[in-house]
């Protein structure tokens, strides 16, 4: 109901507040507790694409490790367990990715870290976040020339500056 014509990723900021609260209402009830930490960081190198990739994945997360956070690759995890880990949540990091939808189950107030490629177009996360009251926070980095190995080199002194 929110798309009507053009690049799919440039309509994705009319997403309407009726769809965001609606889907929160309904399935936070089926959230599933588990033993997860409230930093956590989304690690999407289980994607078999490598758009929205760390290439610094491992030094990324070796950063975050020391600083309390908890890694998770949603994929690995059920839907329950994904809305649980996105309520109870405080600070959630991570490339722009799929694991995002999931923002419209965390708390108002909640730190969001979303990075993504300079020239992705995408607001998604940054809509749901405005509508939830979420802190959303974008980084967006350099444009790589190879990208075998994914399209984001995120360097830790600028992580450092978000934290």
């Amino acid at each position: 109901p929110w798309y009507n014509k053009g690049y799919i990723l440039r309509e994705a900021k009319k997403l309407q507040p009726w769809i965001i609260n609606w889907i929160s209402k309904n399935f936070i009830i089926h959230k599933k507790k588990f033993k997860c930490a409230d930093k956590i960081f989304i690690d999407r190198s289980e994607s078999k694409f490598n758009h929205c990739q760390f290439i610094n994945n491992d030094q990324i997360i070796d950063f975050l490790k020391d600083r309390g956070f908890s890694i998770f690759r949603t994929g690995k995890l059920s839907v329950a367990k994904q809305i649980y880990l996105f309520y109870n949540a405080k600070i959630i990091i991570g490339a722009h990715g799929a694991a995002f939808a999931n923002l419209v189950f965390c708390k108002p107030g909640t730190k969001i870290i979303e990075v993504m490629p300079n020239k992705h177009p995408n607001e998604v996360s940054k809509t749901i976040s405005k509508e939830k009251k979420l802190n959303y926070n974008l980084i967006k980095t350099k444009n790589l020339k190879n990208k075998d190995n994914g399209d984001i080199y995120l360097p830790i002194n600028v992580l450092k500056k978000y934290l």
